[in-house]
């Protein structure tokens, strides 16, 4: 099973926990065997809600 986060997002953040996983580039592949990691996967998804929040704040106040 893959799971994408987009493009530039930032894999070190998690590169500890995602280490046991096959990563590249903005995917994780996790085994098909395998239980999903939900509670990775929830905190992967509010981190990069929190740094698309923060990007399109600060294209307010830019603008």
């Amino acid at each position: 099973m893959n799971v994408s986060s987009g493009a530039g997002w930032r894999i070190e953040h998690f590169h500890k926990e995602l280490s046991l996983y096959d990563c590249a580039k903005g995917t994780v592949r996790f085994p098909l065997g395998k239980p999903v990691p939900l509670d990775l996967i929830s905190r992967i998804v509010q981190f990069r809600a929190a740094e698309n929040h923060a990007k399109a704040a600060a294209k307010g106040r830019a603008g």
